[in-house]
């Protein structure tokens, strides 16, 4: 028994030097920072949007190999307000599609909060795949005012006129503070309640005008323990 432990403790000691020696390789010899003009241009080449990569590109070993970033920021061509940030994101995928150019790609972005326009979302994590032009962003999860946001979307055509393909769904939000965020403290119609949504639907363009604009499908709606306040009775009459 001793020697088979002393076999099992030299077997253990020997993998720990193996990767430690595998990530001071990978530390000393890949700089991750090297990804991010390619990461600039390929989004330029295949969107048009605009990219800003805000601090330094890290290692993450624990509790998964990736890279983190500190934000993300998006923006349309000839604007400097973003439309949409990340913040301290950590994308993981497999080493070698990181460092060889291929036609697909496939990982996971883990995301602490993202601000798309005025609305805040929390702790979301993405599954991602790259290929054959297409690509695809299922499963997406995470925390939205105080319920939980799950979707699928697909986007293709992405160096030209994108088109996206929704599956969302909304589940026990709180729909005051978002309704707020999205339309302003000052909106004529103001709802509160614990909101359900599903969207299925079909979106075409490069900027949330064209897309909303161009946005084609079907939804539900819900609402538990609702109340509308606040209703401008002309405001309605009017509209």
């Amino acid at each position: 028994m001793k020697k088979l432990f002393r076999i099992l403790f030299s077997i253990v000691i020997l993998l720990v030097v193996v990767v430690a020696i595998a990530i001071g390789t990978l530390m000393y010899f890949i700089n991750p920072n090297k990804l991010k003009p390619i990461i600039i241009s390929e989004v330029k080449k295949h969107s048009g949007y605009e990219v800003a990569l805000d601090g330094e590109f890290t290692w993450s070993f624990y509790p998964r190999l990736g890279i983190k970033v500190g934000r993300i920021q998006f923006m349309l061509p000839q604007q400097k307000t973003a439309f949409l940030n990340l913040d301290r994101v950590l994308f993981v995928t497999e080493l070698k599609d990181l460092l060889q150019e291929k036609q697909k790609l496939r990982g996971d972005v883990y995301i602490s909060e993202i601000t798309l326009m005025n609305l805040h979302i929390h702790d979301a994590h993405v599954g991602l795949n790259w290929q054959n032009q297409v690509l695809t962003f299922a499963p997406m999860m995470a925390n939205l005012y105080g319920g939980h946001f799950v979707a699928d979307v697909r986007a293709k055509n992405l160096n030209a006129t994108p088109n996206f393909a929704f599956n969302i769904k909304m589940n026990d939000v709180d729909l005051q503070p978002l309704l707020t965020d999205l339309n302003g403290a000052d909106s004529q119609l103001k709802l509160a309640g614990m909101g359900q949504v599903e969207l299925h639907a079909n979106a075409s363009g490069k900027s949330s005008e064209q897309m909303i604009a161009s946005m084609n499908g079907t939804s539900n709606f819900a609402v538990k323990n609702g109340w509308v306040e606040g209703v401008d009775l002309n405001y309605l009459i009017k509209t």
